[in-house]
């Protein structure tokens, strides 16, 4: 399940309240997307993924190609919160969370 609405400064909030799985990630993927669109009046979105239970490879691969989509289209991408199965899938796939994490 996801929560998304715009902050007063145009970034979009998106919780998600569900896994980041193979199973989840074309839905995902969409939602981020819309939001991270090169002429989406969005400046950004700021994800808070405290409530993930769950976050495999695919996961986090959503996680990198929603970064680099923001990089590409000048936007910003930040994860507010993540839980500690985020915070360990990010780290066993060798990434850093903190880089991937905050704005570029």
């Amino acid at each position: 399940m996801l929560i998304a609405e715009k902050n007063s400064d145009e970034c979009a909030r998106v919780v998600v309240q569900s896994s980041m799985t193979v199973y989840e990630a074309e839905k995902l993927c969409k939602e981020w997307a819309s939001y991270l669109k090169k002429g989406d009046a969005c400046t950004g979105v700021c994800l808070d993924l405290k409530n993930v239970s769950d976050c495999d490879i695919t996961g986090v691969q959503l996680l990198c190609s929603a970064r680099k989509t923001a990089d590409l289209n000048h936007k910003i991408l930040i994860v507010s919160e993540a839980s500690k199965t985020v915070i360990k899938a990010v780290s066993d796939a060798g990434l850093e969370p903190d880089e991937l994490f905050t704005a570029a």
